[in-house]
């Protein structure tokens, strides 16, 4: 975080467009926060999900570990499609 403040300093008072560049540069580096905070919760359900299926064979540890993988690259999709709007 201390990183992102002062590239935020760096960035508002050194280009052209500055503040308006550091404000972008401030939301995406939040919301890459937010993704990384929510693909670690989403990861460690999901370890112990998988883990708990290889009781009942491949398949489903396959199917468990795909639906877990799917989530993440949803949740990611959708955040970066905030943006776009």
């Amino acid at each position: 975080m201390v990183l992102v403040i002062i590239f935020f300093i760096v960035i508002a008072f050194t280009m052209e467009n500055g503040i308006q560049t550091a404000v972008c540069f401030l939301g995406g580096s939040l919301v890459s926060m937010l993704i990384g905070v929510i693909t670690v919760v989403i990861a460690s359900h999901s370890h112990y999900r998988i883990k708990y299926t290889t009781k009942f064979g491949l398949g489903a540890c396959y199917r468990t570990a795909f639906q877990a993988s799917c989530a993440i690259a949803f949740g990611v999709c959708s955040l970066a499609l905030l943006g776009n709007q």
